[in-house]
């Protein structure tokens, strides 16, 4: 057998589960985590994943026969996809998108009427129900919003002084006033 034959069998091994198409959660191979040689993190051992592998191999060959060994690994790769571009997202946003007095005219009613549909669910004795389902969403809803801030604060730190010294500079050589 050739090496490039070898290396396509490799290839669609090693890969499989991470970029063969399609990949849908659904399907049925894809239901349990399972990689042939996939080796996790010790913490990962106590799941049924093996933390540390082991290969034995027969040989059979003459005194002058040489053989060789060829290993391949997926790395672990740390994206955040589109980060500049959620970067960028938030602080537009964040700085120039406030609601209008219209818009916010409707807060009050829709806020009494979701008050008010709490009050019923809870006094029907739904309670710990909807603590159950709306904890989960409105935990990680709240974590996105902190995020969301805290970058935008950071970066207005960072360019708030930038964009000072821009429009400074800007009114000395043009004589015109920026007004907000």
């Amino acid at each position: 057998m050739k090496l490039d034959s070898i290396r396509a069998i490799a290839n669609a091994v090693l890969y499989e589960g991470y970029i063969l198409y399609p990949y849908r959660p659904s399907s049925i191979k894809n239901r349990q985590r399972w990689t042939i040689g996939g080796v996790f993190p010790k913490a990962f051992d106590q799941q049924g994943d093996a933390s540390r592998m082991e290969t034995q191999v027969l040989l059979r060959g003459g005194e002058q026969a040489a053989f060789n060994i060829h290993f391949r690994f997926l790395q672990v790769m740390t994206r955040v996809p589109d980060f500049w571009l959620w970067l960028y997202f938030v602080f537009t946003v964040s700085n120039s998108m406030l609601p209008s007095a219209s818009d916010r005219r409707a807060w009050l009613p829709v806020s009494l009427l979701i008050a008010a549909l709490g009050g019923v669910l809870l006094y029907a004795g739904f309670g710990s129900v909807l603590m159950e389902t709306l904890a989960g969403p409105l935990d990680a809803a709240v974590r996105a919003l902190a995020a969301a801030f805290t970058i935008t604060v950071g970066l207005d730190f960072f360019f708030a002084p930038l964009i000072w010294l821009a429009e400074r500079g800007i009114m000395r050589v043009t004589g015109m006033k920026v007004e907000y």
